[in-house]
Parts: structure tokens; C-alpha cells; sequence
């Protein structure tokens, strides 16, 4: 016989039936949310022994935890700045790059650990079904001990980049910039970036200018415009993504009431959003490759993309409903037309290298 219990938000106990506290035996599983985000919020779990859960191994807990494929969003900008420096002949140093390195993938992982518990909290999880895989939802893990990781990982991302910052002190700048917005959206007990409508700016400025940025200088101690405006670039790239996701997830996030632009404008007007997004990065990427890059290099990735770009916004225009098959299929085209750019800017950059150990000319 199934043991459930219902909780409402006003009891003390909510948080804890959430956050996996309110037991050192038990599990408390989500089965149905009311008024979600409210004052009147209840939800109803299923209760069960620890011994009763179904789970996979560690490591497929671990890798799910982690999200593998985010790490583009850090690797990316880490292989172009070391490339370019390559191609221009930049020194740097090998230890603070390493270590550099490593501090930004633990803090990475805190990032996106510290996400899925607030996630879990706020109750997007609850409402969205591709977060329902996720394994603080399943009861694989404890939300708290969720939390607990993604605390400990920040906190050895500082260490690690400590030796960086007493060789490269200018750092401190950049280290005190990203430690605040950290904070600001998703340290703080009661908010987190989802209670802001641009909450998901503060992820581009992240992992665009700011992660660029602070690599070039933990890399060689030096600050070039140029790094700085790829940052921009590639943070304008992934606010893209981002909206995507946004897109996707309209009408469960707007059930959850979470704030973000595509919620804002709704479904019609985001259409045009996702478009003008995609039209600031396209110009975005022109005005860098034209700045820094033989247009032979980087001609043909406008063009391919720019194609690609007219099919996916027209079937997106087309697009009549938020539910359904076709707006999957949207998304679906509109995530591959993402990987293409980003995959063909790979190609470019690797060629570029090429081409320049080769003895051709395009600086």
C-alpha cells in the first residue's frame, strides 16, 4: 500500500519534504503539485524506503548530474582562445592554464548542480516533463546532498584558483564580477535567477565575456579587446540556446510562472524574439570574423548558417500552436541549426590553425 502525505507550504515541514530532510530513511517522491508558486501551494508525495528506489549505478547518476553536454558552453571558448594564441604566437603558461581549467569545470558543475536544486524547489521540475528524468526527482539523490556537491565544487573552484590569482592579480576583477552573479542568482535562499525576467542574461555574461575574458588573462596575464568581444559573441550564442529551452518549455514554465523573456512576450511575439536573437548574433559573428579573420576563412560558415537560419525561422513563423508535434519539430531544428553554428565555427578555427602551421598566410 502506497504511503502518501500531503503537504501544504505554509507547514514547516514543506521544504524539508523537498529538500529529502525530513528523513534519514525515507524518500519523499512527487506525485501531484496544486497552486504551484502560490501562497495555497500543496504538494502530494509518495513515501518510500530508501531500499525501495530503483536506481542505476554512480557513475550513471554522476553523468546525468553533471549534463555532459553543456560543456561546450565552457570547452568552446577555452580551445578558441588557446588556438588563437597558437596562431598568433601568444606565450602562456601551463600551469595557470591548467589550473584555470580545472576551476572552471568545478564551477561549472557547482553551477549546474546548485540549477537543478533550485529547479527542484521552485517546482519546475514538477511541471516540466523532460526535468522529470532528472535524478533528485526520480529520488536517486537527495536534493540536499545536491546541494551539499554543487557548495563543496564552488568551494574547490576557489581553490584552484587561487595560485592563478597570485600570478595574475588582475584576475581578482573578473573572479569578484562572476562570484557576485553567482550569487545574485542562485545562492541566495529565496531567489534564484528564475524569479528575474533576465535572469538568463546573467548565464550569457557567464560563460560569454566574463569566461573569456578571465581566460585569456589566467591564461597569459594579458587583456586583448579581441577575447573580449569573441566572449560577447559566444554569450549572445548561448542566450540563444537558452531561449530556445525557453521556447520549448513555454507553457510549463508559464504554469510554474516562471519569468523569463519568451514568458513575457508569449508565444507570438517570442517567435520574433528567438528571430532577433539569431539576426544580433549573426551580425555579431560578421563584425568579429570581419575585424580579426581573412573573410576566405570565415565566408563560407556565414553563409551555410545563414541558409540554414531562413529554412528554421520560416517553419518557426509557421508555427501556430505551443503543443503538439510541429512544435517539437521547430525545436528540434532550431536546436540542430545551434550545433551547426557552433560546429562549423569549430571547423573554421581548426582549419584557420591549419592553414597557418602550413605556412599559409591569413593573419
Amino acid at each position: 500500500m502506497k504511503r502518501l502525505y500531503t503537504v501544504s507550504k505554509k507547514s514547516q515541514n514543506f521544504e524539508k519534504y523537498l529538500d529529502g530532510t525530513f528523513s534519514a530513511t525515507d524518500v519523499a517522491l512527487v506525485l501531484e503539485t496544486h497552486n504551484l508558486n502560490s501562497l495555497e501551494e500543496s504538494i502530494t508525495f509518495e513515501i518510500k524506503n530508501r531500499d525501495q528506489i530503483v536506481k542505476p549505478n554512480w557513475l550513471q547518476i554522476l553523468l546525468t548530474l553533471s549534463k555532459p553536454y553543456k560543456f561546450i558552453y565552457l570547452f568552446f571558448p577555452v580551445l578558441f582562445i588557446l588556438l588563437d594564441f597558437l596562431i598568433h604566437g601568444v606565450e602562456f603558461d601551463q600551469l595557470t592554464t591548467v589550473l584555470s581549467v580545472i576551476s572552471a569545470i568545478l564551477l561549472f558543475l557547482g553551477i549546474n548542480l546548485m540549477s537543478d536544486f533550485r529547479d527542484h524547489l521552485q517546482g519546475f521540475d514538477r511541471v516540466n516533463e523532460n526535468h522529470k528524468s532528472k535524478p533528485i526527482f526520480l529520488g536517486w539523490v537527495r536534493a540536499i546532498r545536491v546541494k551539499q556537491s554543487a557548495l563543496c565544487l564552488i568551494f574547490l573552484s576557489f581553490l584552484f584558483s587561487i595560485p592563478v590569482l597570485i600570478a595574475f592579480p588582475r584576475l581578482l576583477f573578473i573572479v569578484v564580477i562572476t562570484g557576485t552573479i553567482i550569487f545574485y542568482s542562485l545562492l541566495r535562499r529565496k531567489k534564484s535567477y528564475r524569479d528575474h525576467l533576465f535572469g538568463d542574461v546573467f548565464w550569457a555574461i557567464l560563460v560569454g565575456p566574463l569566461l573569456s575574458t578571465g581566460m585569456q588573462v589566467a591564461f597569459s596575464g594579458i587583456v586583448q579587446l579581441k577575447y573580449f568581444l569573441f566572449g560577447c559573441v559566444w554569450g549572445i550564442l548561448i542566450f540563444f540556446r537558452i531561449q530556445i529551452s525557453n521556447f520549448e518549455h513555454i507553457l510549463s514554465s508559464s504554469l510554474a510562472k516562471v519569468k523569463n523573456l519568451v514568458n513575457y512576450f508569449g508565444f507570438e511575439h517570442s517567435k520574433k524574439f528567438l528571430f532577433s536573437i539569431w539576426t544580433l548574433f549573426l551580425l555579431s559573428f560578421v563584425f568579429f570574423q570581419a575585424a580579426f579573420h581573412h573573410w576566405l576563412i570565415w565566408m563560407g560558415t556565414v553563409l551555410i548558417i545563414f541558409f540554414m537560419g531562413y529554412k528554421q525561422f520560416r517553419l518557426l513563423y509557421k508555427l501556430s500552436s505551443p503543443s503538439g508535434s510541429e512544435m517539437k519539430i521547430v525545436n528540434e531544428g532550431l536546436k540542430v541549426l545551434w550545433a551547426s553554428m557552433i560546429m562549423l565555427w569549430l571547423v573554421q578555427i581548426v582549419f584557420e590553425y591549419l592553414m597557418i602551421i602550413s605556412g599559409a598566410n591569413f593573419i
